[in-house]
């Protein structure tokens, strides 16, 4: 408080109290009054001392009056009397700050560039100083191009924290023309499961700053007052569908995947595109020694080509959904016997790189011996081969004849025995 020359007024003549509304009660003592004093009473506007609850509102009035008691001497003691001032009424205004982000593609593919726009408005007449932006950006954008002065921080999480300090945002006619517009270049990636062709990456950004004082009213926002609370844009969606994207399978003809030695085995594979892009010089290999590929599967479009080992086939072009067919033939070898045999094959060019295994089981090889006999030889000749039979293979030919030779006297003896019973019971 100062009086009409500027010299402050000394402290001990006015307090200052607040009433039961909580507003401040300005009270001045004044011994002795003149024809006319003049006070200057310097004050602030709270920036939510209004419709705090209400952000949308941003304008309101305030009325003030100032009343003035004095003694009046009269008989039998003192009375007061009293005057008012005019009501005054001020308006106040805190600033009206909107933000809104845009992107120049709602749909990309990964690694590709798209853009996001970043639009700050003030409007209401007041400036905003030393505001902050803010904008988290997904683990799945990488930062390709930014204006100077914005910094770029990445977080453990795998996001990347987008700041910038901006000094003045000044207020506008109104709240169609940006007070700050800036744009940043990103790029989607591809940080996804193999199983996920698409995603959505949403983003929103903050901003945070302090208001000037108000150039209409001459009221000074005090700096004390005047912290803005973060504000948020609009959400923007960005689907994002893989670029490249194969996938690959490999199937025995078996539903038990049992084979045995000689048996020929068919494996169909069969190769898709999931991305959104065409698949060029798509090499599809098997490795396995002695695989062949069945000549019904190669048209113009898949030609067989060169390979150290197994065969393979190129794929010119695999448009985005379709698959292709093939099939291999492999003959189970006598090295793959009472084994389990991985059969692996992969498809892969400079975008894409899969492989799929099949393995099927293999039984016993046993080989059959079949023993030659002379049927037609001399009898001569048999004997001789008789006679050739190795020592550890001729002990059948001693043990018959003595076996007949004891059943005869064996024989012999019960006839023998019979007759002579027969005999003495005759003579009796």
């Amino acid at each position: 408080m100062t009086y009409a020359d500027g010299t402050p007024v000394d402290t001990s003549l006015y307090t200052v109290t607040k009433d039961e509304t909580g507003r401040d009660v300005l009270t001045l003592n004044i011994d002795i009054l003149t024809d006319k004093e003049v006070f200057l009473v310097k004050t602030t506007v709270d920036y939510y001392s209004q419709n705090f609850d209400d952000p949308t509102v941003n304008t309101w009035e305030m009325e003030h009056k100032a009343s003035i008691g004095w003694p009046v001497l009269v008989q039998g003691g003192t009375e007061y009397e009293s005057a008012e001032s005019e009501v005054q009424t001020i308006t106040a205004k805190r600033p009206n700050v909107t933000l809104k982000k845009d992107v120049s593609k709602h749909t990309v593919k990964t690694e590709e560039v798209f853009s996001y726009t970043f639009s700050i408005y003030n409007s209401n007449g007041i400036d905003v100083a030393d505001t902050t932006f803010t904008d988290i950006l997904d683990k799945g954008l990488s930062v390709v191009n930014m204006p100077q002065g914005m910094t770029a921080t990445p977080q453990e999480d795998g996001t990347t924290v987008l700041s910038m300090d901006i000094s003045n945002l000044p207020a506008q006619a109104d709240d169609t023309i940006p007070s700050y517009t800036f744009q940043v270049d990103v790029k989607a990636v591809d940080n996804q499961p193999e199983d996920i062709t698409q995603w959505t990456i949403p983003n929103a950004f903050m901003l945070e700053g302090e208001l000037d004082g108000d150039p209409n009213t001459g009221i000074d926002m005090t700096r004390a007052n005047r912290k803005v609370d973060q504000i948020t844009s609009n959400t923007v969606d960005v689907e994002v569908f893989r670029a490249y994207q194969v996938s690959i399978s490999k199937t025995a003809d078996r539903a038990d995947k049992h084979y045995n030695v000689g048996e020929q085995v068919s494996f169909t594979v069969k190769v898709s595109n999931l991305g959104v892009e065409p698949l060029t010089n798509l090499e599809v290999a098997d490795v396995m020694p002695n695989i062949t590929l069945d000549a019904a599967s190669l048209n113009n479009n898949i030609k067989q080509v060169s390979s150290q080992s197994g065969t393979a086939v190129m794929i010119q072009t695999l448009q985005p959904g379709e698959t292709v067919t093939l099939d291999f033939l492999y003959t189970v070898q006598e090295s793959d016997s009472d084994k389990a045999v991985a059969n692996t094959v992969t498809a892969s060019n400079t975008h894409v790189n899969k492989e799929a295994t099949e393995t099927i089981t293999i039984g016993k090889y046993v080989p059959s011996v079949i023993p030659e006999t002379p049927s037609d030889s001399h009898p001569m000749e048999q004997n001789q081969n008789i006679n050739n039979v190795p020592t550890g293979d001729t002990t059948y030919l001693i043990l018959v004849p003595i076996l007949i030779t004891i059943l005869a006297v064996s024989l012999v003896i019960v006839v023998t025995l019979v007759l002579r019973n027969k005999k003495y019971t005759d003579k009796s």
